[in-house]
């Protein structure tokens, strides 16, 4: 007897075909969640340095028109800035010395893996591994 005969004239899967194939399809699901999760975590971040970049602008508009940062981190743009990253979660600092006229500014913010910081000596902007961190109450350099 041939295995058709056996079966009879059922047409159909079996029960080991249909639960391969639930098998591989959720297989399949959880990459595409881990890829998508990625990607999402690395347009955050890419957002997030771009937010460091406005902040960068305008430090240096406050410092082309006062000659000093002294009301960065009291500027409207820069706290708006800030309330979207603690929105989602992501520390934000700006730094800015104590005195009546700083000279130097330093601006931080939380990455999926490390932290971005800028300051005045490197405006474009370093990534760091590791925790946030703006050393000195007025040297503020990225470290």
């Amino acid at each position: 007897m041939t295995k058709k005969e056996l079966r009879g004239n059922k047409k159909g899967f079996t029960l080991i075909e249909l639960m391969v194939v639930i098998a591989i399809i959720a297989i399949l699901a959880t990459a595409v969640f881990v890829a998508l999760s990625s990607a999402r975590e690395r347009a955050r971040d890419a957002n997030r340095v771009m937010g460091i970049g406005q902040i960068r602008s305008l430090a240096e508009v406050e410092f082309a028109r006062n000659q000093h940062y002294g009301n960065l981190k009291d500027n409207p743009e820069v706290l708006q800035i800030k309330a979207v990253e603690e929105n989602q979660e992501k520390n934000m600092e700006v730094h800015v010395p104590d005195g009546a006229e700083p000279d130097n500014y330093c601006a931080t913010v939380d990455l999926s893996d490390g932290y971005f910081c800028v300051n005045r000596d490197n405006a474009p902007g370093q990534y760091y591994e590791g925790t946030t961190q703006c050393t000195g109450p007025n040297s503020l350099e990225c470290e």
